[in-house]
C-alpha cells in the first residue's frame, strides 16, 4: 500500500531499463518485457539483451499488448481508490460536527 492506502503498482509493470511504469510494452522471444523508446535506445548501441545478455535484434520485439492491457486497466483502479479515499477523507473534514468511524464506516453524532 501507498502513503494513500491505495495498492502499489506491481513490479512487473515496471520496465528494468527505466524502472517506470510501462506504456508502451514491448516483448523479446525469451518473454521480457520493456518499454519500447528505452529498449530501442539500447539497441542502438547494443545488440544483446540487457536481461539474459543473449542476442537481441529490434526485429525480434513484438507489441505487448496484454501487459499494456493490464497496466492501463490497473492505473484506472488505482485512480478510482485515490479518488475514493479523498473523497472520504474531504467529507470527514467538511462535517465538524460528525465524527467518521472509519473502521466502520459508520458516523457518530
Amino acid at each position: 500500500m501507498d502513503e494513500n492506502g491505495v495498492p502499489r503498482i506491481a513490479s512487473s509493470f515496471y520496465c528494468p531499463l527505466t524502472m517506470t511504469v510501462m506504456k508502451d510494452p514491448v516483448q523479446d522471444r525469451e518473454g521480457n518485457s520493456y518499454e519500447r523508446g528505452a529498449i530501442m535506445r539500447w539497441l542502438e548501441t547494443k545488440d544483446t539483451s540487457p536481461i539474459t545478455r543473449n542476442k537481441l535484434k529490434w526485429r525480434h520485439l513484438t507489441p505487448n499488448r496484454a501487459l499494456r492491457e493490464a497496466i492501463e486497466f490497473e492505473e484506472k483502479r488505482r485512480q478510482r481508490l485515490l479518488e475514493k479515499r479523498q473523497s472520504q477523507k474531504s467529507a470527514m473534514y467538511h462535517e465538524p460536527n460528525r465524527f467518521h468511524d472509519m473502521k466502520h464506516g459508520s458516523v457518530i453524532e
